[in-house]
């Protein structure tokens, strides 16, 4: 959706102590065509590129971001959003002051969105079916996410709804550990 942009309030010896030098790509719709976007991040002293390759170091999200998001997760690229971008471009965001995002929002339909947060976290799976436990850990790795096998090494612990799980629950839960069975998780995971 594009606006109308005052292009005074832009403060680009601001914006180059943060994106000078660096190479960044945009995914999604922005506040402006994609093609001024690229501008005014060049103005800013940044490198432009349209595809997320391991040379990228900031990933610009709007909306509807496509694939490069997950790409970017998986490379361990600063990601900000658009609203950030212009905010940088702005003088309200100083250097040192962006935050990465690591939540991986999903549709799961309805109208209805249920969040969780994979990217550079450690998951504990307790799935006993070897070809749902491969299909999970490809899923895992694509968002970004890390495969442990110790109890105190984990973020979230994923389990197959079983008995033999009952004392490893009790434990997660006393070490305030996020726990989900494997079909909530699923849901989360696949249905994007």
């Amino acid at each position: 959706m594009q606006e109308r942009i005052d292009y005074k309030n832009f403060n680009f010896q601001l914006a180059k102590e943060i994106l000078g030098g660096k190479n960044i790509v945009f995914t999604g719709r922005g506040f402006l065509v994609r093609g001024e976007l690229m501008r005014l991040a060049r103005q800013a002293g940044a490198n432009v590129d349209s595809v997320v390759t391991k040379k990228c170091d900031i990933l610009i999200v709007g909306e509807k971001p496509g694939s490069k998001l997950r790409k970017a997760k998986i490379l361990g690229c600063e990601i900000i959003t658009i609203s950030d971008f212009k905010d940088i471009l702005q003088g309200k965001i100083i250097k040192n002051k962006i935050e990465i995002d690591d939540t991986l929002n999903i549709d799961i339909g309805n109208d209805e969105k249920e969040t969780i947060n994979i990217l550079r976290k450690n998951i504990l799976l307790l799935v006993v079916n070897e070809s749902i436990r491969e299909r999970i850990i490809r899923g895992i790795k694509l968002n970004g996410g890390n495969i442990v096998s110790n109890i105190d090494e984990s973020d979230i612990l994923v389990y197959q709804p079983s008995s033999e799980f009952n004392e490893l629950l009790e434990k997660a839960k006393s070490l305030n550990i996020e726990i989900l069975t494997l079909g909530t998780f699923n849901k989360l995971l696949m249905s994007k």
